[in-house]
């Protein structure tokens, strides 16, 4: 009743051309068999390729794809392993699923750590086996990092940022699409720190903290390994840049780090090069102003101040004044041109109406424009009238006077008095409730 025997893969061929099918009775088997001529189908690819388009070291990504067999009519599909050669038996690992029969390609899924793989193999598989014999090819781990970075900071108040960061492009950009900055902020990692040694991966995440390590400029071994506890885009680029414009006030709040990514068509590195961000602060201080003008709503005198002591003071190119309506600058009027870095003062005119102003302000301004938080000083106004005048003419003449002139000192600020002027006057109208007096 059996019409069928099952021949196990992997059999041997060696010289033999046919298979024969004898009958045997209880007393003997036939001399003349059916023969049957042995068709050994060889079903492999050829020509495959691999372009790694994860730019992160010792890291594989992107699709391999191959030339299908010129009959693939009994393959079913098709399977692709990391290996350690590309002959049959060598260690290997199988990468992803099966390309089903008619595909050409199958995706190699990023990230994929190279450790002591040399070559991708493929097997085609039968609805009985996968071969033995695979094809291969020795791939190549393509590395575009990043190499370094410069941002100096133009925007002079705490926490704001403002500038120009600018990198150095890959030596090879020909897999690079785009450039990625994002902003980072470094933490503690939680139960003590980490060594290059106990992290598998280039990416761990461990209670909401992401992991990364980034790699010295030889790109052969692991540098410092950075926590991070969070982080943010803040843009990305075409390749063809290599610079980017952080706008003023760029709200730096707990960012510590720019990150530096490339990019290829398949996916973002992991591997970041880190920039440290220096926040530079250049402020004025102890601003001082003395209003020597004696009159009420009247200012008049010298704003002085002491140059900002900051390292940063060197990015100081000059200084803004104002009269303002309070401390953050709002309602402002200047008093004068920009004050050349350098000076610490600027002169007030006498008579400068106080109006509504109640501060008086002092901004650096760098290269990128005014800060945008001031040093103030509560304006005061001098008042220094006389009290209680009093003449008594002793003169008897008509049009003739003679006598003693005599006042209290002014009840506040006297100690801004040097002189007394006295004049005589003519009452000459008033206008609107005030007297309108030409004197001498």
């Amino acid at each position: 009743g059996t019409n069928g025997l099952d021949i196990d893969s992997e059999t041997n061929l060696s010289f033999y051309t046919h298979l024969l099918v004898f009958t045997r009775s209880s007393l003997v088997e036939q001399t003349i068999p059916a023969a049957h001529v042995i068709d050994d189908h060889e079903a492999s690819i050829s020509a495959p390729s691999f372009v790694d388009k994860d730019l992160d070291f010792s890291e594989l990504g992107g699709h391999v794809y191959w030339t299908p067999p010129y009959d693939a009519s009994r393959v079913a599909a098709y399977r692709l392993y990391l290996s350690r050669g590309a002959e049959a038996g060598d260690v290997r690992l199988q990468s992803g699923g099966d390309a089903v029969a008619g595909v050409d390609n199958t995706l190699l899924p990023a990230e994929l750590p190279v450790d002591a793989w040399t070559h991708l193999v493929v097997f085609a598989r039968s609805y009985l086996a996968e071969q033995t014999t695979p094809v291969g090819l020795m791939f190549s781990d393509s590395i575009s990092s990043i190499s370094a970075s410069s941002f100096t900071d133009h925007d002079l108040d705490a926490t704001d940022l403002g500038g120009v960061i600018s990198w150095e492009a890959p030596n090879d950009t020909t897999l690079v699409t785009h450039y990625v900055v994002r902003f980072a902020e470094v933490c503690e990692q939680p139960g003590g720190s980490w060594s290059s040694d106990s992290i598998d991966n280039d990416t761990v995440t461990s209670n909401g903290t992401q992991v990364m390590r980034r790699l010295s400029s030889s790109t052969t071994q692991q540098a410092a390994i950075a926590a991070f506890c969070q982080m943010e885009i803040f843009n990305d680029f075409a390749v063809q840049n290599t610079t980017a414009v952080v706008p003023t006030n760029t709200d730096l709040r707990n960012f510590s780090h720019f990150l530096l990514f490339t990019r290829s068509s398949l996916v973002e590195q992991t591997t970041p090069l880190m920039h440290e961000i220096v926040d530079a602060v250049a402020s004025v201080s102890e601003v001082t102003f003395v209003d020597h003008d004696l009159d009420l709503d009247h200012l008049g005198g010298t704003a002085s101040w002491l140059l900002p002591s900051s390292n940063y003071s060197d990015l100081v190119l000059s200084y803004d004044v104002y009269f303002a309506a309070d401390a953050a600058g709002s309602a402002r009027l200047s008093l004068g041109a920009d004050v050349p870095y350098g000076s610490q003062e600027v002169f007030v005119p006498p008579e400068t109406a106080l109006s509504s102003h109640q501060s008086l302000i002092v901004y650096t301004k760098s290269s990128l424009g005014e800060q945008t938080t001031p040093v103030s000083l509560e304006l005061s106004d001098s008042i220094a009238k006389v009290v209680a005048p009093s003449f008594a003419d002793l003169d008897l003449d008509y049009t003739d006077l003679g006598g003693v002139l005599s006042w209290e000192p002014p009840p506040q600020d006297v100690a801004l008095v040097t002189h007394y002027i006295v004049y005589f006057a003519r009452l000459a109208e008033i206008h609107n409730g005030l007297a309108e007096c030409n004197f001498s």
